[in-house]
């Protein structure tokens, strides 16, 4: 049994081919990859072969910059498929933007193992016999950002607002598969783009270095009174964002267009919308390649646009018998205003202005349908749940 060497007798090259690329200033930083070996020449010469992976910084066959990974393939009695693992990390400074996997040959023999001519080497893999080596590629994932991990929502906005705040707040959410910005804009501008595939209602306050991440269904809930002297109120419905209909368009795997409409009945048009169709146009993720799979999509939009919008705000004066001094409240509580039946229940306060030479303050509602936007934005960036 040979061992590893540094000066393979011959090797062949894996080409897998990955989805977009890096952009022009990226590097690789790290790469996790899952993957099986197995064929008919490779239960005769596992012994003698190794598996390479190289760091190069620039196309396929540039020069090797840095041998990243050696592993020399050995063989459980009666097992057809070797599992190899690789987990590395790639230091920046050595710009590494390809990566070349090899199966080198330890040692030279004699004896050579040629296909019968019977044996028909197809690209189908269900018309092809056997080949002599196979390899199943079951997982893989590039790094190639500073946060060097899995990357989810919040991960992405903790990584954005460091090193000015510290993230407080929100769960793990999904793993993005892309996330790319071409022009970041600001800082906030950021946060936004990733925040709206999870929605949170943020806040930081002066005096704190955390930026607080809150789910909009979350927060206590505060009651208070309609007779209370210290409070005054204004919420207005509106159907700007209501509709019982929605043309999908999506494009074929031919590239041709196609669309299709979908109807739901709406509450929040009323009698109105009985006998009236308020339609909205918008075009789906490229991922969208069915009918089937646009029809779902339409439904899910009318489903979070089937209710009205609210737009809103509360004000309190001095001191309040429920809510306390005014310039103490801050966002993030659900307010409900008892006495008053026209306005919905357990309404999110989305911003809190305070005036502090009148002794007042203004919390301001704004309940729109966002949960579609969330599903949107996630179905654009690749994002897919948490296995457990």
């Amino acid at each position: 049994m040979a061992g590893l060497t540094n000066s393979p007798f011959g090797s062949c090259r894996i080409y897998y081919e990955l989805f977009d690329g890096l952009q022009d200033d990226d590097v690789i930083r790290g790469l996790k990859v899952k993957l099986q070996l197995g064929g008919s020449a490779a239960n005769i010469y596992y012994d003698q072969f190794q598996m390479t992976l190289y760091g190069r910084s620039g196309r396929v066959d540039s020069p090797n910059v840095v041998t990243l990974h050696r592993e020399l393939i050995t063989r459980p009695y009666n097992v057809d498929w070797v599992t190899l693992s690789i987990d590395e990390a790639i230091d920046p400074d050595l710009h590494v933007r390809t990566l070349v996997l090899k199966l080198e040959a330890t040692e030279v023999t004699s004896e050579v193992q040629l296909p019968p001519a019977s044996k028909l080497w197809q690209d189908q893999w269900y018309a092809a016999d056997p080949a002599p080596w196979q390899v199943r590629v079951l997982s893989y994932t590039v790094f190639a950002s500073t946060i060097g991990r899995r990357i989810t929502p919040r991960s992405a906005i903790k990584d954005i607002v460091s090193p000015y705040f510290t993230v407080v707040g929100g769960s793990s959410g999904p793993v993005l598969d892309q996330l790319c910005f071409n022009e970041t804009g600001s800082r906030l501008e950021a946060l936004d783009s990733v925040n709206e595939m999870e929605g949170y209602d943020y806040f930081v306050w002066d005096d704190a270095d955390e930026l607080v991440l809150q789910d909009q269904d979350a927060g206590p809930v505060v009651r208070v009174h309609s007779h209370d002297p210290a409070i005054s109120y204004d919420f207005t419905e509106n159907i700007d964002d209501t509709y019982n209909a929605c043309r999908v368009g999506w494009t074929g795997h031919q590239g041709d267009p196609h669309e299709v409409i979908v109807h739901r009945r709406a509450p929040g048009l009323g009698s109105w919308g009985r006998s009236n169709t308020k339609a909205f146009t918008f075009q789906a993720p490229d991922s969208c390649k069915h009918a089937k799979d646009a029809i779902r999509i339409g439904r899910r939009f009318l489903r979070d646009h089937r209710l009205n919008s609210i737009d809103g705000s509360l004000t309190v004066s001095g001191v309040s018998e429920d809510l306390g001094d005014a310039l103490l409240l801050r966002p993030g509580p659900r307010y409900t205003i008892a006495g008053a039946s026209n306005v919905r229940h357990r309404l999110k306060a989305t911003r809190v202005t305070l005036h502090p030479l009148e002794w007042t303050a203004q919390i301001s509602f704004d309940v729109s349908p966002t949960r579609f936007d969330q599903w949107l934005a996630r179905l654009n960036a690749g994002a897919r749940a948490r296995r457990r």
